[in-house]
């Protein structure tokens, strides 16, 4: 067994941006994205939480005074906004550079260093769970490289930031301790991860059964809960003023799908089957069982329900599928509670996680080299894509890739928003070469 040290937390940050900064694209992912940077921009520009109304932006529904308002509330964006400024304040040293695309810039790598600060908290989770430093290193890079943690780095989707708070939020709790920084860190990150996305309060309900179990001091639990009160708050009240409805642009969207129905599809369908989009997934029930029988019954209990949960709550919405995204786009927020169980396999059972992991990392490639959106137009067909095994994404992506017959998704050193040419790309390349080498050796000598 690997001798237990410091868990390298800053190389494995580093290691793990570097390969998402390596591995970003240029493509155009979601509307959703686009709505979420510009609630950013209209911030950072007027001051205003409402911009004038696009029509390729539907999922911006016209509210207050004639302007339009991003459905998908403020956390997101609130946290796009230093990303962005920093791009369009830095515009003064490049003659060329376009203040606003600069910004644009900087705010597409946001999800990619969320990203990143989960993988390290999933790394110190499980170092702290099981001691050993070989699996605390394998289950953070397994969480960043093998399930889709990875392509999801680089899309403008909500679901790295929720799942960085859900996962910041269970993790500061479990380390309680009876210390109030503790409990108030935890309030943050879970009231940021629901000011993201409401809907992702089911959580919740396993946030409380942890208190109970920690039995935490009065106080403390009232200033957890005031924080996540003052989060819930403040998406009711801009729901309010934007639309006049405390649902906000979600009105009238429906949990209409047969609950069977959707279950089948986010875990046994060609098209968004976690089973065939995670491969990893295949062994979470032995993993979870044997953490149980270890003695971490509570954190089995939490993995296992968080799971659940999400599956019954997404399986009847009317879109349980994620629309136009790869895999199964609503269990991203579970993919950390999903690796952390492989720990108590891993004595006996790490030849067989690795080879999974292998496949997993296969899987996501396909997800990060070409872009969904360019395999849908494609097909343009969302019953086949779904249900149709020869329409799969994952053999979609596979074909394409092997046939170039789509632009690979590639983007790393596109500095053109910058106004710069091809000799700073390239120094740019080798800076994220030279930082990938350089984490790749420090996290390798601190298993040694």
């Amino acid at each position: 067994m690997v001798k237990v040290k410091g868990f390298p937390a800053k190389w494995i940050f580093l290691f793990v941006l570097s390969v998402y900064l390596l591995t970003i694209g240029k493509g155009y992912y979601s509307t959703d994205g686009e709505v979420m940077l510009k609630l950013a921009w209209a911030l950072a520009e007027h001051g205003k939480i409402g911009f004038p109304c696009e029509e390729r932006l539907p999922n911006a529904p016209p509210g207050r005074n004639g302007l339009c308002y991003s459905k998908y509330g403020l956390g997101q964006s609130l946290s796009l906004l230093p990303f962005y400024l920093i791009g369009r304040n830095l515009c003064f040293l490049f003659s060329k550079g376009n203040p606003v695309i600069m910004g644009k810039w900087f705010a597409d790598r946001a999800n990619s260093l969320f990203t990143a600060l989960t993988a390290v908290l999933v790394g110190l989770w499980a170092f702290k769970l099981f001691g050993n430093l070989e699996v605390a290193v394998a289950l953070s890079l397994i969480y960043s490289l093998a399930t889709m943690a990875w392509p999801y780095a680089k899309f403008n989707f909500n679901q790295p930031l929720i799942t960085l708070c859900l996962t910041g939020g269970f993790y500061a709790l479990w380390n309680y301790k009876r210390k109030l920084s503790m409990a108030l860190l935890s309030g943050v990150a879970f009231g940021w991860g629901f000011l993201t996305r409401i809907s992702d309060i089911i959580v919740l309900p396993w946030a409380l059964l942890l208190w109970a179990y920690l039995r935490g001091q009065n106080l403390h639990f009232w200033a957890w809960s005031t924080i996540i009160l003052i989060a819930v708050a403040l998406t009711v009240g801009y729901n309010l003023y934007a639309f006049g409805n405390p649902m906000g642009g979600y009105l009238g969207e429906k949990w209409s799908t047969p609950l069977f129905v959707g279950l089948y599809g986010l875990l046994m369908s060609s098209g968004k089957s976690l089973f065939l989009f995670v491969p990893i997934a295949f062994l979470f029930p032995q993993a979870l069982t044997r953490f149980f029988k270890s003695g971490k019954r509570l954190e089995a209990v939490i993995c296992g329900g968080l799971l659940a949960t999400y599956l019954v709550f997404y399986a009847s919405f009317w879109t349980w599928h994620g629309g136009w995204s790869w895999g199964p786009r609503f269990l991203v927020p579970t993919m950390p509670f999903l690796v952390l169980p492989l720990g108590a396999l891993w004595a006996d059972r790490k030849f067989v996680i690795l080879l999974v992991a292998a496949i997993s990392l296969i899987i996501q490639f396909l997800g990060v080299t070409i872009n969904f959106a360019d395999y849908m137009l494609e097909v343009n067909d969302e019953t086949k894509i779904l249900f149709i095994p020869q329409y799969s994404p994952i053999l979609g992506h596979f074909y394409g890739l092997l046939h170039l017959k789509w632009p690979i998704d590639l983007a790393p050193v596109d500095l053109s928003p910058f106004g710069l040419g091809k000799g700073y790309s390239i120094s740019l390349l080798m800076i994220y070469l030279l930082l990938l080498v350089w984490s790749s050796e420090r996290i390798l000598k601190s298993l040694k």
